[in-house]
């Protein structure tokens, strides 16, 4: 069994997945870039993999659509969750900033997600595979 540490930047939140996903993507998608000022990389475990160790109430969960929220510090301000809790795969599994992971790990990304919405401002030329939306789409 295999388990990865993470924590915000001011370590109010800290968390532990086990087994986490051997997949983790970057998403391009338009809230995405407007809540990291970026693409976001994230790994992902199955909701009973993840551990919140410390900071329950610090974390702070934003409704950011229909179907998912984000949950951040709201002491430093860290992006660190995505859920899904509406719809098919609602509250099965959560993605983690891989920002957010203590080192060491082997984590790498392995897919780009929402491509559609990639900003004018880069490129993608790492040569992994690219979706228009989802990779389960």
């Amino acid at each position: 069994m295999s388990f990865l540490t993470g924590q915000c930047l001011c370590g109010d939140i800290t968390y532990k997945i086990e087994n986490p996903h051997k997949s983790p993507s970057s998403c391009h998608c338009t809230q995405c870039q407007s809540w990291g000022g970026q693409a976001w990389p994230s790994v992902s475990c199955d909701i009973d993999n993840f551990c919140l160790v410390q900071g329950e109430y610090t974390l702070t969960w934003f409704q950011s659509s229909k179907r998912a929220r984000r949950g951040f510090c709201s002491s430093c301000g860290s992006t660190l969750f995505w859920q899904a809790n509406h719809g098919e795969n609602a509250n099965t599994y959560m993605s983690i900033s891989m920002g957010s992971l203590d080192t060491p790990h082997n984590m790498k990304i392995a897919r780009h997600i929402y491509c559609a919405d990639q900003g004018t401002y880069y490129d993608i030329k790492d040569g992994l595979p690219q979706f228009e939306k989802s990779s389960s789409s």
